[in-house]
């Protein structure tokens, strides 16, 4: 009984002492009495609480974790027990639990840091509503605390309150000027307002305070790119990764960096140090395997891409909506991958409330958004529908969403508008409040999902009606896109269970053109060009990336079977060029058999390709404007037909110029149509003939007649509308132009 009492007063003397050491900051001192408490008496859950918290702030998650559980189990009511078991699975990236602990917590004992920390770890646990409640309960409780100002802040910025997370990173910065987090928070705010010089002064002042903070430095590159100065920006990723060479998501900034300056060869690089470190980052493998694309490189490409396909269904974050067309045509694929983008990208946003249903007005307000408004692939097609819309019929709206390029392209598009508007500066909610104001009744999204998009200006609900078209070959999987405008090729019936949108379909091709492009006078010859004087001269001016393995080993069999002959393609880059050059080799075609060509003017690239014999076009991904320049130019395009949107545009074309005769259903029957038409000049020599006839008489470059099909689209659309109707498939007629 004395041994026992003088076990227990030890015990209390070196408990004492270990609570002052601990106290005043000894904590080897102190960790090492508590050890001693323990000896004397393992069931002390002070001592076993205490020292489970020392050997947290050490980093010795495993061993603290089973010391403060096992003073919770001899004390389980403990708040403070309770609260530094929360921090310690907080800490560890256990959320979910810690937000129990915290909850049990603040039952017993509510206080200013449960609710701190619980905001916190609602925030990474993406549950901003319960972030924002808990970060006011703090406040609540300490009305100046600069972190909690910083949580709430960013609560905020999450739910879309932005000006309200605007003025919370304001008061936490008034109250402590030197805590970097809410400098940085700040400034990824600003950039997503599009705010950028002074997001970029936000995060410059969290570099100024703490230069070795690695999130500052990368989202300042981040904001660099927002405003299109990729090699400055290279420069800030890199100093995050010197920083930090763990740091994935830097990796990949700097790879869409490097991807955006067209140097494929680094790009790919740095997506696959970002994927070594951790490949579950949204969308990153996806980029990785797009970049091998863009190179050509396809080195095990297929099986890859067969274990992504499989991987990607039930976790669809793995490709942008626009890389996988190239890669896969399977029409549900895109749509289960395009909602999946959607939802998680562009969530639909009521922040502006409801359009009010407004009267009828003399003219229809159309307003087309693009970023392509410029020597654009779009623009060139387009020009010509935005000058002859009937004026007395429609106003139509001008949003550029892309740079100011005052080039021939944009200088004649920006005069075609009631109203032009240099959008690019300003964010997607300004923009859905600017189309709101002026009316715009139908809003044409022109851009989808390519470059430079801003699909979240119609997750606000910019108008009552809202449409895509052109610019993007597939569904936008999104629940605030109401229409796609398409034809009977693109889209089949069968394929409408694919598409988020009601279908509009109009009689010949979907695919406007400018029957005004000019055509330069100059004439090449194959020397010029560097085509041999002799052979047979395939073509396909389709950008590299739409080059995959399947369609190039059947273009090799081609040219086997036609001696002399050589394939004309369009150099990307350098490496894309060395790459094809070999995989040819490995088919048992020569090298040189490939001739590259260099981009140029687009008058003369359209001239120059008289030169060639016949266009053979690629898949799953087809030529789209490439067809029709090539069309316009007099070279026949020979196409397969795909399952997907973006693998059927061709057919669409050539069914409008009246050429079906060059529509392969299968690759087999694309094969020998392709070595029957070289082999046979006769044959070749009528179809060029019947091109040249078509090209003016049929619908395809019937500007005119396509402008007054979509404009009765876009009425039949108002109509049902007007009628307090849902949107519906629509079909426009080809009598109904008359």
């Amino acid at each position: 009984m004395v041994l026992i009492l003088g076990f227990k007063v030890a015990a209390e003397i070196f408990l004492s002492e270990a609570i002052a050491a601990h106290a005043r900051g000894d904590f080897l001192t102190a960790s090492q009495l508590y050890r001693r408490v323990l000896d004397l008496n393992p069931n002390s859950s002070v001592a076993l609480g205490w020292l489970g918290v020392i050997e947290a702030q050490n980093k010795n998650y495993k061993v603290a974790k089973s010391l403060l559980e096992k003073a919770l189990l001899i004390e389980n009511n403990n708040p403070e027990f309770l609260l530094n078991y929360a921090n310690l699975l907080q800490d560890t990236g256990d959320y979910h639990s810690a937000i129990r602990t915290y909850l049990q917590s603040i039952r017993l004992s509510p206080h200013f840091i449960t609710f701190l920390n619980l905001s916190i770890c609602y925030s990474k646990s993406l549950l901003f509503e319960k972030a924002l409640f808990y970060a006011e309960r703090a406040l609540e409780a300490d009305a100046d605390s600069y972190e909690a100002w910083d949580i709430r802040g960013n609560a905020l910025r999450h739910l879309g309150r932005y000006q309200e997370a605007l003025s919370s990173f304001d008061k936490s910065v008034r109250i402590k000027d030197d805590y970097p987090a809410v400098w940085v928070n700040r400034g990824n705010l600003l950039t997503e307002l599009r705010c950028y010089q002074d997001a970029l002064e936000s995060l410059a002042r969290a570099i100024g305070i703490d230069r070795n903070i690695s999130e500052a430095w990368n989202n300042y590159g981040y904001t660099l790119g927002e405003l299109k100065r990729w090699d400055e920006a290279l420069q800030y990723f890199d100093r995050a990764i010197q920083l930090n060479p763990k740091y994935a998501e830097a990796w990949s900034n700097r790879g869409n960096a490097f991807s955006e300056l067209k140097n494929y060869e680094s790009a790919l690089e740095s997506y696959k140090s970002a994927v070594d470190i951790d490949p579950s980052i949204d969308f990153l493998c996806g980029a990785y395997l797009y970049a091998q694309t863009r190179l050509c490189s396809w080195q095990d490409l297929k099986l890859t891409l067969n274990e992504y396909k499989d991987d990607a269904l039930p976790n669809l974050r793995v490709f942008r909506p626009f890389a996988i067309l190239s890669m896969f045509d399977n029409p549900q694929f895109h749509y289960l991958n395009a909602r999946s983008y959607s939802e998680s990208k562009y969530p639909v946003s009521t922040l502006l409330g409801v359009i009010s249903r407004r009267m009828p007005k003399k003219k229809i307000r159309i307003g087309y958004f693009s970023a392509d408004f410029y020597n654009h692939a779009t623009a060139y097609l387009s020009a010509e529908l935005f000058e002859i819309h009937d004026k007395n019929k429609f106003d139509t709206f001008g949003f550029s969403l892309g740079p100011k390029k005052n080039d021939e392209m944009q200088r004649r598009i920006s005069i075609t508008f009631t109203k032009f508007i240099d959008a690019q500066d300003k964010s997607d909610r300004e923009l859905a409040q600017i189309a709101r104001e002026l009316e715009i009744d139908i809003a044409i999204d022109l851009t989808g999902y390519t470059r430079n998009s801003r699909p979240g200006i119609f997750s606000f609900r910019a108008a009552p009606i809202q449409v895509s078209y052109l610019g993007y070959p597939g569904t936008m999987g999104a629940q605030f896109i109401d229409y796609i405008i398409a034809d009977h090729s693109v889209i089949p019936p069968e394929n409408r269970p694919f598409f988020s949108e009601k279908v509009v379909y109009l009689p010949h091709s979907y695919q406007v053109n400018d029957s005004k492009r000019r055509i330069s006078e100059k004439e090449f010859t194959r020397q010029e060009v560097g085509l041999p004087e002799g052979g047979f001269i395939f073509c396909c001016f389709n950008n590299n990336h739409k080059i995959m393995p399947e369609i190039f080993t059947c273009w090799m069999r081609i040219l086997q079977a036609t001696p002399g002959s050589v394939l004309w393609l369009l150099q990307d880059s350098p490496t894309a060029a060395s790459n094809l050059r070999k995989e040819a080799e490995a088919r048992g075609v020569e090298g040189n058999r490939l001739i590259f060509a260099q981009r140029m003017k687009i008058d003369e690239h359209l001239a120059r390709q008289r030169v060639a014999d016949l266009f053979i076009d690629t898949l799953p991904y087809n030529a789209h404007t490439t067809a029709s320049d090539a069309l316009w130019a007099g070279l026949p395009v020979l196409t397969c037909i795909g399952r997907s949107f973006a693998g059927r545009v061709a057919s669409s074309l050539l069914n409008s110029i009246g050429l079906p005769e060059l529509i392969a259903q299968s690759q087999e029957e694309y094969e020998l149509k392709a070595i029957k038409l070289a082999s046979r000049p006769e044959m070749l020599a009528d179809i060029k003939r019947k091109l040249q006839n078509n090209r003016l008489t049929h619908p395809l470059f019937n500007t005119q007649m396509f402008v007054r099909h979509i404009e009765i689209a876009y009425q039949k659309m108002y109509q049902r509308y007007d009628e307090g109707l849902y949107p519906d498939h629509i079909y426009v007629n080809e009598s109904e132009s008359s």
